[in-house]
C-alpha cells in the first residue's frame, strides 16, 4: 500500500511516461525511507552508493532512496530513469542481503561489520521489500 501522503504530494500534472525526463520539482520530498548516513565500512559504503547515487544529494524523491524512487514509480507510472528503478532495487537488496549474511557468519564486531552498518543494511531491506511488493 502507498503512503496517502505521497500519494497526494505526486505530480498531478500528468505521467511523462517512460521517457526519463526528470519529476516536476513538485515531486514528493521527503519523509518516507531512512535518511543517508555515513557507513563504518568501505563494503557497506559502496552499496549505499547505489541505493543513494554517488552525490548522495539532489533533486529526487522521497529522501532520495532507491525505495522511494520505486514507490514514486509505481504510483505514478513515471519512469525517474530510462529504465526505471524496480530491477536495481532488486539488485542491491540481494547485496544489502549478502551483506548481512556475510555479518551473521563473523565473530561480533569483526571489521567491517559493525551493528549499526548490519542494523541500516536490515532497515534499508525492509524499506526496499516494502517498496517492491506492497
Amino acid at each position: 500500500m502507498v503512503c496517502p501522503r505521497f500519494l497526494a504530494e505526486t505530480d498531478k500534472s500528468g505521467p511523462q511516461g517512460s521517457s526519463g525526463t526528470k519529476p516536476e520539482t513538485n515531486a514528493p520530498k521527503g519523509g518516507f525511507g531512512p535518511t543517508y548516513r555515513p557507513a563504518d565500512s568501505e563494503q557497506l559504503e559502496k552499496i549505499l552508493t547505489s541505493y543513494y547515487g554517488a552525490d548522495k544529494t539532489g533533486s529526487r524523491v522521497g529522501n532520495g532512496g532507491l525505495a522511494d524512487a520505486v514507490r514514486y514509480e509505481k504510483s505514478t507510472g513515471e519512469f525517474l530513469s530510462p529504465a526505471g528503478h524496480e530491477q536495481k532495487a532488486i539488485e542491491v537488496s540481494k547485496r544489502l542481503n549478502d551483506f548481512v549474511r556475510n555479518a551473521d557468519n563473523q565473530p561480533p564486531g569483526k571489521y567491517p561489520y559493525t551493528q549499526r552498518d548490519i542494523d541500516f543494511a536490515r532497515e534499508l531491506i525492509g524499506d526496499i521489500e516494502s517498496a517492491l511488493y506492497k
